[in-house]
């Protein structure tokens, strides 16, 4: 089985992840990462190949790539200094395209000694990136360091994106919406109240500043800002299964498959 979870488009490229598994095994998937020209309909490059379960992947405003994997690890080819430890078990291979990648683990979670598990992975640069989790931590790389902030609800955030690296916000299961001022993490209200108990998904911005969420469970999508809070927009009577979001711009790509040793075949 194979399947294209994340499409990326930067710098008049698109890239995009793709795993393969065994019938019923998508937790022990391989990932791959490939490129090629917007607007081809050639082969694309893989330039990544690893058994490592990669899961989300974010290109930043500087042309590199990042991806996170439900290992806890994370990848780049933005120039990092990382200890660059390799686990054991893990195997990649750059198939294609040169591109040379650095991968370390995020710290355990400070207030469980769990390893995490990344969902959503968002940033304005490379020394700029918010990892979110299943655990609901919330990791920041600084361009030095990894810090994490644990806002106690302990459910997971599969949601974040920003505006500015003072205006983040991110989102999730139990209601979860949490804002990042730069520098710390703060909790919206739901306008439904504490016990509304919504799995939010999305997360939008318009041309005027407004924040638009997206709440799969209950059909609702919310509208505001952290200084205003936020108010229903809308709801419907079936539950949306639905992203708010976009990427545009981006076409679709051709699915490519990958072989167990990472290199495409025709």
């Amino acid at each position: 089985m194979e399947d294209i979870v994340v499409v990326q488009e930067t710098g008049g490229m698109v890239y995009f992840l793709l795993i393969t598994y065994a019938p019923g095994d998508s937790g022990n998937a391989s990932g791959y990462v490939f490129r090629r020209p917007v607007g081809s309909d050639g082969p694309a490059e893989n330039i990544l190949a690893t058994n490592d379960t990669l899961r989300e992947l974010w290109c930043s405003p500087g042309g590199h790539v990042w991806t996170t994997s439900s290992t806890g690890l994370v990848w780049t080819s933005a120039p990092v200094a990382w200890s660059e430890d390799m686990p054991p078990d893990l195997e990649f291979d750059t198939p294609e395209g040169g591109v040379s990648w650095h991968h370390v683990a995020l710290p355990t979670q400070e207030h469980n000694r769990a390893r995490p598990n990344p969902m959503a992975i968002w940033g304005t640069s490379d020394d700029d990136v918010h990892v979110a989790t299943f655990g609901g931590v919330l990791y920041h790389w600084n361009g030095r360091d990894w810090t994490q902030f644990y806002p106690g609800i302990g459910k997971p955030i599969g949601a974040i994106r920003g505006r500015a690296a003072n205006d983040v916000y991110a989102a999730g299961y139990g209601s979860s919406l949490l804002h990042f001022d730069g520098d710390r993490w703060t909790r919206i209200a739901d306008p439904d109240g504490p016990d509304a108990n919504d799995v939010l998904t999305g997360i939008v911005f318009d041309e005027a500043g407004e924040v638009y969420v997206s709440g799969k469970s209950r059909g609702r999508v919310l509208r505001g800002s952290a200084t205003q809070g936020f108010s229903v927009l809308g709801a419907t009577t079936r539950p949306s299964s639905a992203w708010v979001g976009s990427m545009a711009g981006c076409s679709s790509p051709r699915r490519n498959r990958a072989s167990s040793n990472g290199r495409r075949r025709a």
